[in-house]
């Protein structure tokens, strides 16, 4: 070794950075490669884990769904098959599309009966319930109680109209069914 005082020369400098710096480095590499190992697994052991987990459970999903639709499709094709659903005649080159697409038209009779006329289902703005249809069931019975029995009549008229859920129409059944003993005890309380 030299000592500080005496200057190295450029080609002592270059030895040291090419030389015996990558061969330290490698020499340190080995030695501590075990130990570097061992920390990568304690910081990314459960990562690496619960990654294999997630894995597995959506590998197992995607072939549960693929075994339903595969079974959809068989079904299927089992009914095409069999005829009971045999597809629509195509037309020929010579005949016009409209010969096909016509049905034979009816013998003159008597006019057709009407149709009877839906009532209108009210507006979700006069539900008595701002922002009705963002909010989901449970978030609708909680707020049934405090409204009035004609603006239940308007929410169940809605819920049987639009997406009839279960939850919302079966509390509007027990607010009625209470809201007449309650009355029913009234009148004989007053009598």
């Amino acid at each position: 070794m030299s000592s500080p005082e005496e200057e190295r020369s450029p080609l002592d400098e270059a030895l040291d950075l090419f030389v015996f710096a990558p061969v330290g480095m490698a020499i340190t590499a080995v030695e501590e490669l075990p130990k570097m190992i061992e920390r990568g697994r304690e910081v990314l052991g459960s990562s690496v884990s619960a990654a294999r987990v997630i894995g597995r459970v959506a590998v197992n999903q995607g072939r549960v769904e693929f075994s339903r639709i595969a079974s959809q499709w068989n079904d299927l094709g089992k009914v095409m098959r069999s005829g009971a659903m045999s597809p629509r005649p195509r037309p020929s080159e010579n005949t016009p599309a409209a010969v096909h697409d016509a049905a034979p038209a009816p013998a003159p009779s008597s006019p057709p009966a009407p149709r009877p006329i839906k009532p209108a289902r009210p507006a979700p703005a006069n539900l008595g319930i701002p922002g009705y249809e963002s909010l989901s069931a449970t978030q609708v019975v909680s707020r049934l109680d405090g409204l009035s029995p004609e603006q239940r009549d308007a929410v169940k008229e809605y819920e049987t109209s639009t997406r009839g859920r279960r939850t919302i129409l079966g509390r509007i059944s027990q607010l009625e069914s209470g809201s007449q003993i309650e009355s029913g005890s009234q009148i004989e309380s007053g009598s």
